[in-house]
């Protein structure tokens, strides 16, 4: 297998958690920039660090919070595109 097969289904699960999330706050990830999300990308990571550090945090939720950096990045990819740097 490709490392492309290898990981294709990490993406799609983070659109369907992405899908699952739209309902709660919808298009709220346009506001702001792409400094705005690089921000809560280092907050996020941080947090799951000190989590799994601590043993605080469970595989099942270590991989939803992968999986939510992951949807976090491609939103600073998009402000990034839009040229919403600041």
């Amino acid at each position: 297998m490709s490392t492309r097969e290898d990981v294709d289904y990490v993406f799609e699960k983070a659109l369907s958690l992405l899908d699952e999330k739209e309902v709660i706050y919808g298009d709220s990830w346009k506001v702001g920039s792409t400094d705005v999300r690089i921000s809560q990308i280092f907050r996020k990571a941080n947090i799951v660090r000190i989590q799994w550090e601590r043993q605080h945090s469970t595989p099942e939720k270590l991989k939803e919070d992968l999986l939510d950096i992951i949807n976090w990045s491609a939103f600073a990819y998009w402000h990034l595109e839009k040229g919403d740097v600041v």
